[in-house]
């Protein structure tokens, strides 16, 4: 499976939590990579369409198959082009085998013909969810702050 992203330590305390467990942090970890991952294919669906999200999601998720007939769509030479050089060299350089290598690619190249820049839904996806999490984590303490009537 392709990560587009990864939730660090540094966008938890960029999101104002720092100051707990660790297995307090990879629960966090875990929700943020979920709630980003879900905002990613908000975005992506609202772009592409129904149909067109289903192929990019069978392509993320391994199928080699459709990455080769992915490939050859967008170019039947796509082996020769710049593009998959480029990805080609990465991936050599990180002991990616040639399967992974097609996939990278056919993804790259997919969301390049769908005209959608997926770097810059990343981005904001993550901006969403980070403020998502110091707006929650600001009511927590608002709450927490209160003060309570005497009864």
């Amino acid at each position: 499976e392709i990560k587009m992203f990864q939730i660090t330590d540094d966008f938890l305390k960029q999101a104002g939590f720092d100051a707990l467990p660790a297995d307090e942090m990879e629960k966090l970890r875990q929700i943020a990579t979920n709630r980003v991952a879900s905002e990613i294919g908000e975005q992506i669906t609202e772009a592409a369409g129904e149909e067109r999200s289903a192929e990019i999601n069978r392509l993320m998720d391994g199928d080699k198959g459709l990455a080769q007939q992915v490939a050859n769509r967008i170019n039947p030479q796509f082996r020769e082009s710049q593009d998959f050089l480029t990805v080609q060299q990465l991936g050599q350089q990180n002991g990616a085998s040639d399967d992974d290598i097609v996939q990278q690619f056919a993804i790259f190249a997919w969301f390049n013909e769908q005209g959608i820049n997926i770097e810059s839904i990343v981005r904001e996806a993550m901006a969403k969810v980070q403020a998502e999490f110091r707006a929650t984590l600001a009511r927590v303490n608002d709450i927490a702050n209160a003060d309570l009537p005497a009864s």
